[in-house]
């Protein structure tokens, strides 16, 4: 469905302008072809691993800097599996790391400040993995993070994938084995332009009505 308004999607529109933030319901009309779904290319994935053998996955999108201050509708991780059938289900916790990486160079300590790598949990999400099925593709909807990242909330420096800190420091190495050697990553966000449409005053973000208070 193409949304004429942000309204009709059951969104609103904030601005953050200076001193006291505010949010501002707005029905802004927003023209069919400056819809943009689009496939972000992940430019580097990498490995981390614990002194105890437990793993996390490190993948960075390219270039983001199309979505600066433009509004992200949606926004999907999209991971196909490579591996062997889970027998349970597996959790994966997906958060935005804070602090940039060189894919090949960092390791468990090495740059983060605090090991395992840093991240924001507060934009953090988990996505199931279902047992007894081979050749799952994982969706994770990360477009809290992507919003993040278009209002420079976040720093661009990637997603870290793990399992719940109550599962322990990471995938050990049956959950690897379902995870696959070669994981086939997508992100793919749909996002409106608001250039020259006459929106004003600060930094623009969404947010769904069901999460306001």
């Amino acid at each position: 469905m193409v949304c004429r308004t942000l309204s009709s999607c059951g969104l609103v529109v904030g601005f953050l302008g200076a001193g006291t933030a505010k949010t501002y319901a707005a029905t802004v009309p927003i023209p069919p072809e400056t819809a943009e779904p689009t496939e972000v290319e992940i430019s580097s994935i990498d490995v981390i691993t614990s002194p105890s053998g437990e793993s996390r996955i490190l993948l960075k999108p390219g270039d983001l800097s199309r979505f600066r201050a433009e509004l992200v509708l949606n926004a999907v991780l999209e991971i196909r599996l490579s591996g062997i059938a889970p027998i349970e289900p597996l959790d994966v916790r997906i958060e935005p790391l804070t602090h940039d990486w060189t894919d090949g160079t960092a390791t468990w300590t090495s740059p983060w400040i605090a090991p395992g790598g840093d991240v924001d949990a507060a934009y953090g999400l988990t996505a199931r993995i279902e047992k007894d099925l081979t050749g799952q593709v994982l969706y994770a909807d990360v477009s809290e993070i992507l919003r993040g990242w278009a209002d420079s909330e976040l720093t661009e420096d990637g997603f870290l994938l793990s399992v719940p800190p109550v599962k322990g420091l990471g995938f050990d190495s049956e959950e690897m084995s379902v995870l696959g050697e070669s994981l086939l990553v997508k992100l793919i966000v749909d996002y409106r332009k608001i250039t020259g449409l006459g929106i004003e005053g600060g930094s623009a973000f969404l947010r769904r009505r069901d999460r306001e208070s």
